[in-house]
């Protein structure tokens, strides 16, 4: 008896011991965010920052929390918060392929071979490469059916989203690069192309591009040069959902073809291309016949994307734009017919609307945060990061989707080897003078929302980093005894 009491009462004794270490560990350093501010790295900048409890909802650290500034890729945190909300983390993009003639005795059909694009962002991309392959599965489909022979043409069906790919406000600048494809009714590997070049000659003559295009005009201003300079200089531009590519440069003469990577301005283009060609590959003509669609509709193969969280997680990870505007117009579809941008936010609203958070006076123009036109401030965002943390439905799933720091995607080098490494997860949202973080602590069991926004500051890169990293070290460090 003697001995148990003895038990409890150094049980009870640790308890006690512990419990002043408890209450610190759970308080948040308010010298912090004022300490950020005056750092040498803010200075003639516009910053700000918002720690949000997510149990109490209570702001327990802010500075200039309620002011609007340029977020850049976080943007992405509302976009995939609003979606998995709106459309499950199950949902699946689906692409369905048709017959749309009669198939006759030789197994010939008379008629079009019809893709109703949907929006999906994986359709053969490299970033799922285990997935089932959307024109292998095409051709599986037609063999099933025992189609030898298509007298139609290979037809994209686009009507979901009518609008062109780049949104106006996106710069001409960024759309030939990677992080600037446009979003289609019809996506198709990751919407980016190479241009191939043979320079074993004099000049450098376009052989393709992969994939083949047959509406891209291409205007070759490309150089080979003989002596020790020749070190390959790719560069190309064209305008805003523009089929002119303009390509210059130098290269060494070389008997290796070389290649320039670029954007696709109509994947549906380059996506009939390659499928008509790997059709024919197998033995089954197109003869790419003027044919009028009629109301005969016979279902060749459906394509399913990967899981909604599955492609959140990626789009985060790497910050993929394009697969970002894709989730974001998918929200329309769960309320209209087609998936316009204007009505995507619209729909996006709607989420935030019902998770209670106010949207006036905050401007979100697109889905993944390359348009200068976003602004919102950090408390805006905490809140939806918040919301979606504790919504009942997706608030166990949600955190976990996100890149944590010094370990994984755009943030493997934030906060490496300090005492946060692996322990805050954040999404990074960089452009020209704007660096951006949000996300929660701790990584895979969050008690807080984090938003810390940078804007038109004028040190290096590495000194705001700095900044920005002591900034977190200040408010969190003291968590870790529970940790």
């Amino acid at each position: 008896m003697n001995r148990n009491i003895s038990k409890l009462a150094a049980v009870l004794l640790s308890i006690l011991f512990l419990l002043p270490q408890l209450a610190f560990a759970g308080e948040i350093n308010p010298e912090a965010t004022k300490n950020f501010a005056q750092s040498k790295a803010m200075r003639g900048a516009k910053a700000g920052v918002c720690v949000i409890d997510l149990t109490t909802g209570e702001i327990v650290a802010g500075y200039n929390e309620n002011t609007p500034l340029t977020p850049a890729s976080i943007t992405k945190l509302i976009t995939s918060a609003t979606a998995i909300k709106a459309l499950t983390p199950n949902y699946r993009f689906t692409t369905e392929v048709v017959i749309d003639g009669l198939t006759d005795h030789s197994g010939t059909v008379n008629g079009n071979l019809i893709i109703n694009a949907g929006l999906d962002p994986t359709l053969e991309s490299r970033h799922f490469p285990e997935h089932e392959s959307f024109i292998v599965g095409t051709i599986e489909g037609l063999k099933r059916l025992g189609i030898k022979k298509i007298n139609g043409q290979v037809i994209v069906n686009e009507s979901i989203c009518p609008e062109q790919g780049v949104p106006e406000d996106w710069e001409d600048a960024d759309v030939t690069e990677d992080f600037g494809a446009g979003v289609h009714a019809m996506n198709y590997a990751d919407n980016q192309c190479s241009v191939i070049f043979d320079v074993s000659g004099r000049k450098a003559m376009i052989i393709d591009t992969l994939p083949h295009q047959s509406n891209l005009k291409i205007r070759n201003n490309v150089t080979v040069t003989t002596g020790r300079k020749g070190s390959w200089t790719p560069s190309a531009s064209r305008k805003k959902n523009s089929n002119n590519l303009i390509v210059w440069g130098h290269v060494k003469r070389q008997n290796d073809p070389v290649e320039l990577k670029t954007t696709t301005p109509d994947p549906a283009n380059a996506l009939t291309c390659d499928l008509t060609e790997a059709i024919v590959c197998e033995g089954i003509p197109v003869m790419n016949r003027k044919i009028k669609s009629g109301s005969y509709r016979r279902t060749v193969y459906v394509h399913q994307s990967p899981l909604l969280q599955e492609i959140a997680s990626s789009l985060l990870f790497r910050s993929d734009n394009m697969y970002a505007e894709a989730v974001l117009r998918a929200v329309a579809l769960h309320d209209n017919t087609f998936a316009s941008r204007e009505m995507a936010l619209k729909s996006e609203r709607s989420v935030l609307n019902a998770w209670g958070i106010d949207t006036d006076g905050q401007i979100i123009y697109d889905g993944s945060g390359l348009s200068r036109t976003n602004h919102y401030s950090p408390y805006f965002l905490a809140s939806v990061l918040k919301a979606a943390a504790t919504d009942s439905e997706i608030g166990l799933l949600y955190p976990t989707l996100l890149p944590v720091c010094g370990q994984e995607g755009t943030v493997k080098r934030l906060l490496k080897g300090t005492e946060l490494e692996g322990k805050i997860a954040l999404k990074s949202g960089s452009m020209t003078r704007v660096q951006c973080y949000a996300g929660y602590y701790p990584a895979g069991n969050p008690k807080y929302a984090v938003v810390v926004m940078a804007n038109n500051f004028r040190c290096n890169y590495d000194a705001l980093k700095k900044s920005i990293e002591t900034l977190l070290l200040e408010l969190f460090t003291t968590n870790n005894t529970t940790e």
